[in-house]
Parts: C-alpha cells; sequence; structure tokens
C-alpha cells in the first residue's frame, strides 16, 4: 500500500492531507456489497475509503487494482471542487494502472515510431 501512495503520489506531485481507510473483503462478502453496481468490480472508492476484494493472495491483480483506486483517491483531492469529467478520471485511474502492471509506463513501439 505505502509503494502505491509514493509512486501516485509522485505521478500527482501532490499528498494527501489524510490517511485513507483500506477495507478488504472476501470475495462473497464484496459480491453482496457491490450487488447493485450493475457491473463487475474488484475495488471502489467512495470518497472516504478504498474497498477491495481481498481474494486469497496479494498477487498482480490486486495490486493493481489498489493502485487503481488510490488514483481515485488521489484525483478527488488533488481536482477537489473541481468537476473533471467521468471519462478523464477513469482514463488517468486506468493508466495507473497499466503502469504498475508494465512496471511503469512503456509507449508501444508502434505509436513511438510513427
Amino acid at each position: 500500500m505505502d509503494s502505491a501512495y509514493n509512486i501516485i503520489s509522485q505521478d500527482f506531485q501532490f499528498k494527501l492531507a489524510f490517511k485513507v481507510p483500506l477495507i478488504l473483503y472476501s470475495g462473497i462478502g464484496y459480491k453482496d456489497l457491490t450487488k447493485d453496481f450493475g457491473f463487475r468490480s474488484a475495488g471502489y472508492f467512495d470518497g472516504y475509503r478504498v474497498q477491495l476484494e481481498a481474494g486469497t493472495a496479494l498477487n498482480t491483480d490486486f495490486k493493481a487494482t489498489l493502485f487503481h483506486e488510490f488514483t481515485h483517491v488521489f484525483s478527488a483531492s488533488f481536482f477537489s471542487g473541481i468537476k473533471i469529467p467521468i471519462w478523464f478520471e477513469e482514463g488517468i485511474a486506468e493508466w495507473s494502472e497499466l503502469k504498475f502492471k508494465n512496471n511503469g509506463f512503456k509507449i508501444p513501439e508502434e505509436i513511438k515510431n510513427r
């Protein structure tokens, strides 16, 4: 969790003024909690705390979801009082998740060589 915080804080060049509660749920508990979402979710930030489906291992997918949700925490605080489009906020979170999965953001060769 600390590494996600430090990396995202560096990306935003911004530190949070508060601690973020992190709640981990079993698969069944999380599915029950999110049954009314209308879409599959592995985690979410409710404006106060990050809630994640923990599973049985802290694997790459779990850590990527942690990066994604912590990015929502940072963007909510960083853009506080500014209405940003949901596509932009989700795009930042997806970028952060992808950056984690790839050990840093790399521009694909086919784009870089244009």
